[in-house]
C-alpha cells in the first residue's frame, strides 16, 4: 500500500476486509527514519530528500489514497480498489473510519471528507463539510454523530502534530524562578465540533464551542477525551490563562441538539498548573 499513515486510526478491519488511508508525500521531516518522497503538483517528477535535509523551493501536492484489502484466492490480502479521495498541499491532521465510512480532515479552510467503503471496494467521495480549525482527533459517539477535537492554531505551529507525543517547547510549564504572565494564553485554543453522519450522503454539522488560547491534553491523546452514552455527557480537559483562568474539565452533552455546556469540575491552580490528563465516568458521577 503506497504513502505513510497519519496515526493508527488511518487502518480499520471490517468484516474480512482491511481499509488503509495513505498519504504519498507525507513530509514528516525528522521524524521518519527512511527518505520522503514527494510528488511535484504536475505529478511529473518524484524528488526523494533524506530527513533533515530542506524542501526544495517548489510547492508539493500530496495525494491521499484509500485502498480496501481483502483475502484473495489463496488467502493472502490483496488490493481489492481503491481511489484518490484529494489532492492537497498539506498533510492531513485527523483521520477515522466508522462503521462503512471514512472521515478525513485536513484543517485551515478545508473540509471534512466524508467517504464511503463500498462492497465493491471502490471507496467514493459522499459529502465534505467545513470544519473549525486544525482538526486533532475525531470522535464516533454513536447514533451517527461525529465529534471534532482541534485546535485554533495552524498545523505547522503549537503543538505537534496529532497521534505524535511531541510538543512545542513554549508548551512546557515554566520553571519556578520564571514569572508567569497571566495574559499569555495557555495553549493554541480549543474547538469541539459535533456532526451528524446518520445520513453521510448529507452530513450535517449540528455547531460547536471554542476556548480561545485553551490548552488540553485532548490536542494529543485522544483518551483524554471521555464520552457516556448513558447520560449522553462528555468530559474535556481544558486549561486557560489570564482573567477567568480555567484548569478541569468541562462536561458537555452531545445530542442530535448540537454540543451545550452542563457543568465543570475545577482542579484549580495558578496558570502552568499541571493539566488534567485523564477522567472516567461511574453512573452520574465523573472522576478526573
Amino acid at each position: 500500500v503506497p504513502g505513510l499513515l497519519l496515526n493508527r486510526f488511518a487502518m480499520s478491519a471490517r468484516g474480512r476486509q482491511l481499509e488503509v488511508l495513505g498519504t504519498i508525500g507525507f513530509d514528516r521531516g525528522d521524524e521518519v527514519l527512511d527518505p520522503i518522497v514527494e510528488v511535484a503538483s504536475d505529478y511529473g517528477d518524484v524528488v526523494t530528500r533524506a530527513p533533515g535535509e530542506p524542501a526544495p523551493d517548489v510547492e508539493f501536492t500530496r495525494s491521499h489514497r484509500l485502498t480496501t484489502l481483502a483475502p484473495n484466492r489463496v488467502g493472502r490480502l490483496a488490493p481489492a480498489g481503491w481511489a484518490d479521495v484529494a489532492a492537497t498541499t498539506g498533510d492531513p491532521t485527523a483521520v477515522r473510519f466508522v462503521d462503512r465510512w471514512a472521515l478525513l480532515a485536513f484543517g485551515g479552510d478545508t473540509a471534512l471528507q466524508v467517504i464511503e467503503l463500498t462492497e465493491d471496494g471502490l471507496p467514493e467521495v459522499r459529502g465534505a463539510l467545513p470544519v473549525s480549525g486544525t482538526p486533532r482527533f475525531l470522535h464516533p459517539l454513536g447514533d451517527g454523530l461525529l465529534l471534532s477535537v482541534a485546535s485554533l492554531d495552524a498545523p505547522e505551529s503549537g503543538r505537534g502534530s496529532a497521534g505524535t507525543e511531541d510538543a512545542d517547547p513554549a508548551d512546557d510549564p515554566p520553571a519556578d524562578d520564571e514569572p508567569v504572565d497571566m495574559d499569555v494564553a495557555a495553549g493554541p485554543g480549543l474547538a469541539v465540533e459535533l456532526f451528524d453522519l446518520s445520513d453521510a450522503t448529507r452530513p450535517v454539522a449540528l455547531g460547536g464551542l471554542s476556548y480561545d488560547g485553551a490548552d488540553s491534553a485532548a490536542l494529543v491523546d485522544p483518551l483524554a477525551v471521555r464520552w457516556a452514552s448513558g447520560p449522553a455527557a462528555l468530559a474535556l480537559p481544558v486549561h486557560t490563562c489570564g482573567e477567568g483562568a480555567f484548569n478541569g474539565l468541562q462536561l458537555l452533552t452531545a445530542s442530535a441538539d448540537g454540543l451545550q455546556p452542563l457543568g465543570q469540575v475545577d482542579h484549580g491552580g495558578e496558570c502552568g498548573a499541571p493539566e488534567v490528563q485523564r477522567s472516567a465516568f461511574s453512573g452520574d458521577t465523573v472522576l478526573s
